[in-house]
């Protein structure tokens, strides 16, 4: 029974129970729900014969409408009863449209969404397969075909949770089973009652057999979740219905039977019985028919398949041959090509395989002797390869294939083909031999070969120094470069292997390493190999970098001492002359100087021009010093003295605008040279130093000795510093940066000039708002000596 009643001795108090149950929910439903009005709005599935499917005129037919036109009578509450594609018909539920849905399959999805009844239908959901489709027993059994379903029903997520997920939906089983009848559906999972109906309707339920089911599930009638009153009132208008009234609509739309079900069981055991020996028998005389057939059959299609592959079969042979239990061989087989291969015929190579075995290499014959006796013993397959001499003197490789079948006598079949493989022998050398080329080759460059895939990968490496490698070659292959390489080089690898791909062409990769603490400078190309490979060369030419940053300093000194004896060639000329002229001044106005009364406009006049030609005179004194880069006066002089007398003139005037720093080494080893051009190289570089602080920051000027025997002295400032681009410059003549008047540009040169008279150096270190710092270096003077006879003249005159 699909449908059942309790009974017992509270029948009483549950119609009571029933009619209060009835009465609350018209109070309760809200002013839209089946109390306004008196009507209950219900949606199911319109495609599921015999409980519910559309009559031609489009009336509902079927168990359904029947049972709730009997609830609609019992509860004197009016139902609209709609039925449409079951997918619509969840999705109008779940908007609102409806308070109740029938024909619901309960899951967990759909508990969390509905309130469901009591189930009043057992269903089971069968896989219906084809029937000339075999080991069809379950979903695991689905795997690679299309299985045809009904939208919105529960069996897709019941396959999709157990692997299957090729699907062809269809809108109602009417339309699904269609498609099965029509061959366009193999396989399809239908709840049995509808498949049942359609089946039979359309004559085709001979053709499909149906699996265990799937799943069981049961009927139920649903509300949305939480709305208890309304469930409890539809279900008791159930109840009302009487067990009478279940079974008159069962037996209208199921049936009855015409015999009992314990008759209708005899009967198809015995008839059952009687057919299954029938068809025991008849089957076994089938098949020993169609074994009988199919051997004949195959033996003619193999006998026309052996003699049509054995005619056009050139470039090689078939052979069947056999072997005795004592071991002796014949040839029982052989194709008409072994006319060309061996120079004779199937039947003189049969009457003797000799004709055969002699054409064997000679140094291939014992190898394969052997690999028969071997295949023999051990009843494996045979495969050797071995060199045979032609009817025409001309040697060939071949390759021998040739499976045992053992025979009742104790003797063994070997079918078997010989393949002429020359072309891939010679291929196979050429390829060893231009592999070894490129080993040798790849050997002989002393850079370092990367192989890279696209995404970076590290697939080969050759290093003649593998001290030039990040890590040793076995660790590189199989990895990426972002796993090797420093971020910012990887990045720059990686964009050159896609450029180079996306091109073509071939590009340069230059790029530093450091390796072992030393900074290692390389140059590469990267070339394309293959569609998603790259070659990249490398080699390492940090030396030949460092011999082009020597021979550019080299250079760059070159030139300097060239611009400076250029300048000092020109100045001792122009100082010769300037001394010769101012000379002739000071003496024309000393003369006069002396006749003037003093004080008088014109002893003022005169004294203005000795003055003059005074100062003159000092200057020219300079550029002839730097002109010849020797002192006017060799004597000892302490670099302490020096200093200390420079910074006494300039306390009071310049420096007093800076702060001034004197770390004056103790006990400082003289030198040899002029105090005077010394004591004015370093005046200027304070006045330089001052200027560069701008009245504010601090001078330091510093003393030391050296190792080996050198006198050090610097003059330190705390200024806007220079440039590159102007410390380049700074010793160029007339290069200066101060405004026009305030500086002649001669000052570093000078300086420059009175060091290397001296025999020393000068090195300036400067950098944009940290200062600049000057350093001399003298040789210690080798002995101590009074004056040398080369003293300063005071006539600024030269002589």
């Amino acid at each position: 029974m699909l449908f059942t009643r309790q009974k017992g001795p509270c029948t009483f108090l549950r119609w009571a129970l029933a009619l209060v149950f009835l009465c609350l929910p018209l109070l309760a439903v809200p002013a839209n729900g089946p109390g306004a009005g008196r009507t209950l709005r219900v949606v199911m599935d319109q495609d599921y014969p015999p409980y519910i499917f559309r009559a031609p005129d489009g009336s509902l037919k079927g168990i359904l409408p029947e049972e709730w036109s009997l609830w609609e009578q019992h509860t004197g509450i009016k139902v609209q009863l709609d039925a449409m594609d079951w997918a619509e018909a969840q999705r109008r539920m779940a908007a609102g449209d409806y308070d109740v849905i029938d024909t619901l399959f309960s899951t967990e999805a759909r508990r969390a969404l509905y309130d469901f009844g009591p189930p009043y239908a057992r269903i089971d959901v069968p896989i219906f397969f084809r029937r000339d489709l075999a080991g069809i027993g379950g979903p695991a059994d689905l795997a690679g075909f299309v299985v045809g379903a009904k939208r919105g029903d529960n069996s897709i997520d019941i396959l999709k949770m157990n692997g299957v997920n090729s699907f062809r939906l269809f809108d109602n089983y009417e339309d699904l089973v269609a498609a099965a009848r029509d061959g366009k559906v193999q396989i399809f999972t239908v709840d049995q009652p509808p498949a049942l109906y359609y089946l039979i309707k359309m004559g085709i339920e001979d053709r499909f057999r149906a699996s265990e089911p799937l799943y069981s599930g049961d009927f139920h009638r649903a509300v949305r979740k939480g709305d208890k009153a309304l469930l409890a009132m539809v279900e008791l208008g159930f109840e009302a219905i009487s067990p009478s009234e279940h079974q008159r609509i069962q037996r209208r739309w199921f049936g009855r039977p015409v015999i009992s079900r314990r008759d209708l069981r005899v009967i198809v055991i015995i008839a059952g019985g009687a057919l299954c020996i029938l068809a025991v028998m008849l089957a076994w005389v089938g098949i020993l028919r169609r074994v009988v057939r199919r051997r004949t059959e195959d033996l003619r299609a193999s006998e026309l398949v052996t003699r049509t592959i054995s005619s056009n079969f050139t470039n090689g042979m078939i052979y069947q041959a056999r072997v005795e239990p004592d071991g002796g061989r014949h040839f029982t087989f052989l194709s008409d090509s072994v006319g060309l291969l061996y120079g004779v015929s199937p039947a003189e190579a049969m009457a003797d395989a000799s004709r055969i075995y002699g054409r064997i290499h000679p140094e291939d014959l014992p190898a394969l002797v052997r690999l028969e006796d071997e295949a023999i013993r051990t009843g494996s397959t045979f495969k050797a390869e071995a060199r045979v001499v032609g009817p025409d003197g001309l040697v060939r490789w071949s390759s021998f294939v040739s499976t045992p079948r053992r025979l009742p006598s104790g003797a063994t079949i070997w079918d078997g083909l010989e393949f002429i493989i020359t072309d891939r022998k010679q291929s196979e050398e050429a390829l060893r031999e231009s592999e070894a080329n490129y080993r040798s080759l790849v050997s002989a460059i002393p850079d370092l070969i990367f192989t890279f895939s696209r995404s970076g990968d590290y697939q080969a490496v050759h290093a003649s120094a593998p001290a030039l490698l990040v890590a040793p070659d076995t660790d590189l292959v199989g990895r990426n470069v972002d796993q090797v390489l420093p971020a910012p080089l990887a990045a720059q690898v990686r964009q050159a292997i896609l450029a180079t791909l996306e091109t073509g062409e071939v590009r340069s990769l230059d790029y530093i390493l450091v390796l072992d603490g030393e900074k290692k400078a390389f140059e590469a190309r990267v070339a394309p190999c293959g569609k998603d490979q790259v070659i990249v060369v490398a080699r390492d030419v940090s030396e030949s970098r460092r011999m082009e940053e020597r021979q550019r300093i080299l250079q760059a000194s070159l030139e300097q001492a060239q611009k400076l004896d250029s300048l000092g060639s020109l100045a001792g000329g122009v100082a010769h002359d300037m001394n010769n002229v101012l000379g002739a001044i000071l003496a024309m106005a000393s003369i006069q100087l002396e006749h003037q009364v003093p004080g008088s406009p014109m002893h003022r006049a005169l004294d203005t021009i000795c003055k003059a030609a005074t100062r003159g005179g000092r200057m020219v004194k300079g550029l002839l010093n730097f002109a010849r880069q020797t002192p006017i006066a060799f004597e000892e002089v302490d670099l302490n003295a020096v200093v200390a007398d420079v910074t006494q003139l300039l306390e009071r005037t310049t420096l007093s605008r800076v702060r001034l720093v004197l770390e004056l080494q103790a006990g400082l080893a003289p030198i040899r040279g002029d105090g005077n051009a010394l004591a004015h190289a370093i005046m200027n570089l304070c006045v330089n130093a001052v200027d560069a602080m701008a009245g504010d920051g601090t001078l330091t000027l510093r003393t030391r000795n050296l190792e080996p025997a050198q006198v050090e002295a610097t003059v330190e400032d705390t200024g806007a510093g220079m440039t590159p681009e102007v410390l380049q410059k700074a010793m160029n003549p007339f290069f200066t940066t101060k405004a026009q008047g305030k500086g002649t540009g001669l000052g570093l040169s000078m300086v420059y000039g009175t060091a290397k008279s001296h025999g020393g150096h000068l090195d300036i270190r400067s950098e944009p708002g940290q200062g600049t710092r000057v350093t001399l270096r003298f040789p210690v003077a080798p002995a101590t000596h009074g004056p040398s006879g080369n003293e300063a003249s005071p006539c600024p005159a030269d002589a």
